[in-house]
């Protein structure tokens, strides 16, 4: 895994998708079709950065659960996208 130190609280990472979660309560409910629309314009360069938190060595997405959602769908589990990984963020 890459990673690139932003400061002291957070780091992008390159991170496979299967070593992802999303986050239980901060992401929003999956909207199907919007997951359809991504899924049908689909291009790895349109992806961006993910956003996420680390818990106990648990990375959990904030931001990007419908991109994430696509990728798990197109079964492209050990596809590396980068994570912008923040630490000790007041997120229950």
């Amino acid at each position: 895994m890459s990673k690139l130190v932003i400061n002291a609280n957070a780091e992008i990472r390159l991170m496979r998708v299967r070593d992802l979660q999303v986050h239980p309560t901060v992401q929003r409910d999956d909207r199907d079709e919007w997951v359809l629309n991504l899924k049908e314009n689909y291009h790895e360069l349109g992806l961006g950065v993910l956003i996420a938190i680390e818990i106990n060595g648990v990375v959990l997405l904030i931001d990007g659960a419908h991109r994430y959602r696509v990728l798990v769908e197109l079964e492209k589990l050990d596809f590396e996208i980068p994570v912008l990984v923040y630490y000790d963020l007041p997120i229950p």
